[in-house]
């Protein structure tokens, strides 16, 4: 599991923390000589629907988060309020 902050959530203009499941493929690689310099993770945006605990209403935003060539993201879930 994996967890993402609203800080300043737009409809209560409180904070929340949230539960992601993310599934990643993961791909073992044979480091060689010339492959030490470490790779630059990107960005993937994807656009999630969060329920709001004070308003009691759904959200929809979009989230950034990281992959590499080495764990590339399949899907991403929300999986509910973490307990705060």
């Amino acid at each position: 599991m994996e967890t993402i902050v609203i800080s300043s959530y737009p409809l209560c203009r409180c904070s929340h923390t949230y539960q992601l499941a993310v599934t990643r493929n993961y791909i073992v690689k044979m480091i060689v000589e010339n492959q030490l310099t470490p790779e630059t993770p990107r960005q993937r945006k994807y656009t999630r629907v969060f329920p709001c605990p004070e308003k009691n209403i759904d959200f929809q935003a979009v989230i950034i988060l990281y992959e590499t060539s080495d764990d590339s993201i399949k899907s991403v879930k929300v999986e509910g309020l973490l307990e705060e």
